[in-house]
């Protein structure tokens, strides 16, 4: 079964919520936290509307969202939220976007301490340029392309199955001694 929810509305945590309570039986035992938009943020140039639309999104829903299902995560369970170079590294015109990865990476630590003593482990990934929906057409491009790799060790656009693995692991009880950890899972662009 698949439940969906439209994160820029305020409620749509709780609802989202309360439909994963009743699919997973009372005991969650993984969640990745990866609802995001990227829209044009400049610090010069946001918008009321647009930091607000960002804010909703990708730190208030997955906040409220964690809230709201932390009674059902089973003993054990693993938590994974979906950060971004942008929260260490000014790229791009995303200030907006970038800072709220930021928060993202300080309240996984904080996350990890408050859920500890249930053995519920909280950590994060931190991907770089990946070949996802939202920038392939940038890297796709000759300037965006050359760009990306510019700054990598391994010379090569991320994929999203490169993420996922990572997330996969991160879930698994191979991963049952990692806690408040943020993995970089790009190509060694902070090198």
């Amino acid at each position: 079964d698949i439940v969906g929810a439209h994160l820029s509305d305020p409620n749509a945590a709780h609802q989202l919520a309360d439909a994963v309570k009743q699919l997973c039986g009372g005991a969650l035992h993984a969640l990745v936290l990866n609802a995001a938009i990227m829209p044009a943020s400049d610090f010069a140039d946001c918008t009321p509307e647009t930091f607000d639309r960002i804010f909703h999104i990708n730190l208030r829903a997955p906040f409220f969202l964690l809230q709201q299902l932390t009674p059902v995560l089973a003993d054990g369970a693993s938590v994974v939220w979906v950060s971004s170079l942008t929260a260490r590294r000014v790229v791009g015109t995303v200030a907006a976007y970038g800072s709220m990865k930021g928060s993202i990476e300080s309240f996984i630590r904080r996350a990890a301490v408050e859920l500890g003593p249930r053995w519920i482990r909280v950590n994060g990934v931190a991907p770089a340029t990946t070949a996802s929906e939202t920038v392939a057409p940038w890297v796709e491009s000759g300037p965006g392309r050359d760009a990306t790799l510019a700054v990598q060790a391994l010379q090569r656009i991320g994929q999203p199955e490169d993420i996922a693995d990572v997330i996969a692991f991160l879930c698994s009880d191979k991963a049952r001694w990692i806690d408040g950890a943020l993995i970089p899972v790009d190509g060694g662009t902070m090198l």
